[in-house]
C-alpha cells in the first residue's frame, strides 16, 4: 500500500534498534506505548500515534487578554477584592491590637535563682552525725542525713560551717584541706555527689579574714619582712611600750598580740590565736582567689562568707575616740567584689548559679554598700543580725515592728536580704524565745528574703549548760569554748546519747531537754505543738509566689505584728503573730486585707478552720501564737 493511503491511527512496528530513538523523539502528549499480546515477538514494541487533532490548548494571545483587562466588569471585580483584602488586613490588625490591650497580662515573675526562692540549713559539722564512732560529727555522718535535710525537712540548701583543716585551737592551718576529726577531700566529693541526687546545693563557710598563728603561712611571716610571706599578716610597730593603739578584738581584749621572734605586733581582731591576713597585698587575695576556684571546682555552691566587715582596716596608729572606728567598710568593698568576681566566672548556667552571702553589723548604709554596684556587684545577699541579737522574751511587738521598719524600707526595695534566728556564737532562739518560738520562726520563715536556719532549731534545742571546765579538751582557745554551748551535738531521739553517735560519750555533753526536744519525738503520732512539724509546713508555704517576691506591708495592732506578703496577679497572704503572753483579737478592715481569706496556717491547731470572713468576724491569735492566711480576690 503507498504512503499517501497509510492511516495516521495505523499501529508501526518500531524495530528494538530503534527503541532508543522513540523514546527520545517522541513527546509522551502525542505518544502512548503499547505493550505486546500473546503470540508476539517479546522484542516487538508499537507505539499509538494521536492524530494532530487532539493537540492541547496553547492558552490566549495577547490581544485576546487585553480584552479582558479592560472589560469594565473584570476592572470592577479587580478593584473590589482589592478593596476586600485591605479592608480584611486591617480589620486583622486592628482586632489583635486590641486583644494585646484588653487581655489579662501574664503576672510579672522576676528571675529568681535558687538561693532566692529555697530554706537554707546551717550545720556545725562536728555536732551534727557521728558515722565513725569516735563521738564527732563528720562528713559521713552528714551525708548519711541527706534525706533528712531534703526530705523531711524539706530544705534544699545545705550550709557547713568551717570544714578546712586546723590546729587543735580550731585556727585554720590550710583552706584547701579538710579537718581531719571530720574527714577528707574524697569523702566531700562522695558528699556532694549524695547530695546532687536529692537536689540539695553545699555552701562553705569561707574564711579569709585569717588564719592559726600555727600556719605555715605565720611561723613564715614572723621571720620577717624579708620573707616571702613577710607582709601576708597585719603587722605594726609598738607605740609607748605597748600594742600600736587601743583598738579591741571581738572578745573584748587587745586587737594586738605581741611576737617575740619578729619583734613587732600582728593584728588578731577574732583572738590572739587568729592573725589577720593582709588582704591588701595582692599575693594574699590570689591565694584566698585560689581557695575560692578549689572548692568551687568541686562543685560547692557557695560560700558565707564570714567576719566580712574585718576584711580591711584603717591602719592609724593614733588611738581613735571610738574603738569601732578601725572597722574599714569602705575599705572591704573591693575584697569581696574581687571575691564576686571569681564566683561569677563559675555560674555558668541556669540552675548552677553560685551564691556569696554573708552577715554584716553595721548601719544600713555601711552594710547596703557591700552589695556592690551593677558593674561591680558584691555580696548577693546581706544576712541581718537583727532577729539574732535582738528578738527575744524582751522584744515586744513594738520592737519587732521598729526591727523590720529599719530592715524593710526604701534602701532594700532591691536588695535581696537574709534572716537567721540563731547562728553558732549566739544563744539558740528557743533558749531566748521560750514558748514563743513557733511565733519567731514564723517570722523568720514568711519574710521576703532567705530563711537560714541553724540545726535543731526545729525540735526546739536550747544552749548547752556545761561549763568550759568540763570540755576543756576540746579546744586550747578558750573564747572558742564559751561558744561550743551554741554548738551542741543535734538531738535525732531519744536514746542514749541523742542518737549522734554510738560512741561511749560524744565530744560535747547532749542537752539535758534532748529526751523530749529531738527529732523522733517531734515527729511522733500524736505529738502536739510540734516545733518541727510547724517550721515543715512553714517551708513548703514559701513556694507560693507571694512570699517568694511579694510586697511586704508591715502594721501593729496591741501585741501583734501582721505583714500583708502580695505578688501582683498573685493571690496575698496575711501573716500575723502574736508576741505578747495572752490572746489579742482584731478585725482586719480596708483596702489591705480581702473580705474572705483560707486559714493555711495556726500554730495552736492541728488541723486548719477553712474559709473564714475577715471583714465582719474578728481574728484571734493566742501569746507566742501565729495565722497565716491566703486573702481571697
Amino acid at each position: 500500500m503507498s504512503d499517501e493511503n497509510t492511516n495516521h491511527d495505523e499501529k508501526v512496528p518500531i524495530k528494538e534498534a530503534d527503541a532508543v530513538n522513540a523514546e527520545v523523539d517522541l513527546d509522551d502528549s502525542k505518544a502512548k506505548f503499547l505493550n505486546g499480546g500473546k503470540g508476539m515477538d517479546e522484542s516487538h514494541v508499537e507505539i499509538e500515534v494521536p492524530s494532530e487533532s487532539n493537540e492541547s490548548f496553547a492558552g490566549l494571545g495577547k490581544d485576546e487578554l487585553m480584552q479582558y483587562v479592560n472589560d469594565p466588569f473584570w476592572k470592577r471585580l479587580r478593584i473590589i477584592l482589592f478593596v476586600l483584602f485591605w479592608v480584611g488586613w486591617i480589620a486583622m490588625l486592628a482586632a489583635a491590637i486590641i486583644i494585646i490591650v484588653l487581655a489579662p497580662r501574664c503576672a510579672y515573675r522576676p528571675d529568681l535563682k535558687w538561693y532566692n526562692k529555697e530554706a537554707v540549713y546551717s550545720v556545725y559539722p562536728k555536732s551534727f552525725m557521728d558515722s565513725d564512732k569516735d563521738g564527732k560529727g563528720d562528713l559521713g555522718g552528714i551525708e548519711s542525713k541527706s534525706s533528712y535535710v531534703t526530705d523531711v525537712l524539706g530544705a534544699k540548701v545545705l550550709s557547713l560551717g568551717s570544714i578546712y583543716k586546723k590546729d587543735t585551737g580550731n585556727g585554720i592551718i590550710d583552706h584547701k584541706d579538710v579537718d581531719l576529726v571530720l574527714g577528707s577531700i574524697e569523702q566531700v566529693d562522695a558528699m556532694l555527689a549524695k547530695f546532687k541526687k536529692t537536689g540539695v546545693k553545699i555552701v562553705l563557710d569561707f574564711v579569709p579574714n585569717h588564719t592559726s598563728k600555727n600556719s605555715t603561712w605565720f611561723m613564715e611571716s614572723r621571720k620577717g619582712k624579708s620573707s616571702k610571706y613577710g607582709d601576708y599578716y597585719v603587722w605594726a610597730d609598738g607605740k609607748n611600750g605597748g600594742p600600736p593603739n587601743n583598738w579591741e578584738n571581738v572578745n573584748g581584749g587587745s586587737a594586738w598580740q605581741l611576737d617575740s621572734t619578729r619583734n613587732q605586733y600582728y593584728l588578731c581582731q577574732a583572738g590572739p590565736e587568729y592573725p589577720d591576713l593582709n588582704l591588701e597585698n595582692n599575693d594574699v587575695m590570689m591565694e584566698m582567689k585560689e581557695v575560692l576556684k578549689f572548692w568551687l571546682s568541686r562543685g560547692i555552691a557557695g560560700f558565707n562568707l564570714k567576719d566580712a566587715s574585718l576584711l580591711v582596716e584603717n591602719l592609724n596608729t593614733t588611738d581613735p575616740d571610738d574603738e569601732s572606728t578601725h572597722v574599714n567598710y569602705q575599705g572591704s568593698i573591693p575584697v569581696v567584689q574581687a571575691f564576686r568576681a571569681v564566683i561569677n566566672a563559675y555560674s555558668d548556667k541556669p540552675g548552677r548559679e553560685r551564691v556569696l552571702y554573708s552577715s554584716i553589723d553595721g548601719t544600713k548604709n555601711q552594710t547596703m554598700a557591700y552589695y556592690g554596684t551593677s558593674d561591680k556587684p558584691g555580696l548577693h545577699m546581706v544576712v541581718g543580725t537583727g532577729l539574732v541579737s535582738q528578738l527575744t522574751t524582751a522584744c515586744d511587738a513594738q520592737c519587732v515592728k521598729k526591727m523590720l521598719d529599719d530592715e524593710l524600707n526604701e534602701n532594700t526595695v532591691n536588695k535581696w536580704l537574709g534572716w537567721m534566728l540563731s547562728d553558732g556564737d549566739s544563744s539558740r532562739v528557743s533558749q531566748r524565745m521560750g514558748a514563743k518560738e513557733i511565733a519567731a520562726a514564723v517570722l523568720q520563715l514568711m519574710l521576703p528574703g532567705t530563711p537560714i536556719m541553724y540545726y535543731g532549731d526545729e525540735v526546739g534545742m536550747k544552749d548547752g549548760t556545761f561549763t568550759t571546765a568540763q570540755i576543756s579538751g576540746v579546744s586550747t582557745d578558750v573564747e572558742e569554748l564559751g561558744r561550743m554551748k551554741y554548738r551542741t551535738p543535734m538531738q535525732w531521739n531519744s536514746r542514749e546519747n541523742a542518737g549522734f553517735t554510738e560512741a561511749s560519750s560524744p565530744y560535747l555533753p547532749i542537752n539535758a531537754n534532748y529526751t523530749q526536744n529531738n527529732v523522733a519525738s517531734e515527729r511522733a503520732v500524736f505529738r502536739k505543738k510540734s516545733v518541727f512539724e510547724k517550721v515543715a509546713e512553714l517551708i513548703k508555704l514559701r513556694d507560693a509566689e507571694s512570699l517568694q517576691f511579694g510586697k511586704t506591708t508591715t502594721g501593729l495592732v496591741s501585741d501583734m505584728v501582721y505583714f500583708v506578703r502580695k505578688a501582683e496577679g498573685f493571690p496575698g497572704y496575711l501573716v500575723v503573730i502574736n508576741f505578747g503572753s495572752y490572746p489579742v483579737s482584731h478585725l482586719f478592715q480596708g483596702d489591705l486585707f480581702s473580705e474572705t481569706a483560707t486559714v493555711l496556717f495556726h500554730s495552736h491547731q492541728e488541723t486548719n478552720v477553712g474559709t473564714v470572713n475577715l471583714q465582719n468576724k474578728y481574728l484571734e491569735v493566742l501569746g507566742g501564737g501565729a495565722v497565716i492566711l491566703k486573702l481571697h480576690g
